[in-house]
């Protein structure tokens, strides 16, 4: 799933085909989200994907990837990018050093035009993890030596 994140969307979607192909060697939780995923990005979206969003949704209400996931799929090829907003924002209440959602809240922040918004969030995450060893520095920034 990293690598649809990374950009690489084709071989994210293989990987996740071979997955949804052998579900019954994943968790609960993975078995959805990988048929949900395939469903989502796989091709046409299929009309099940939503469903299976829904499924996560009420099986998985406070988990942060799911919650991820959820609102990327949402907010996919000119969805509903405000429904996106408002599950990463539930997403970064749970866990607010979940890298994933604070960075996916800051992006749609700023693809909407408040770019001071996503800016605040990404410093004050930056803020809270600094000391982190696996929270990686910001674009154009020095990794700290050890």
């Amino acid at each position: 799933m990293s690598l649809l994140l990374s950009g690489n969307r084709e071989e994210g979607v293989r990987w996740i085909a071979r997955a949804s192909g052998q579900p019954e060697g994943l968790p609960e939780k993975e078995q959805i989200l990988s048929e949900a995923l395939q469903s989502a990005f796989g091709g046409p979206q299929s009309p099940k994907a939503p469903e299976l969003l829904e499924e996560l949704a009420e099986r998985y209400p406070h988990d942060p990837e799911c919650l991820f996931w959820q609102a990327e799929v949402r907010s996919s090829n000119g969805g509903n990018r405000f429904e996106a907003i408002r599950i990463l924002h539930q997403a970064v209440d749970q866990d607010p050093n979940d890298a994933l959602s604070v960075t996916a809240l800051a992006r749609h922040l700023k693809e909407m035009g408040l770019e001071r918004d996503a800016d605040a969030i990404l410093a004050d995450f930056q803020r809270r993890t600094a000391h982190s060893s696996s929270v990686l520095p910001a674009p154009g920034e020095a990794a700290p030596r050890p």
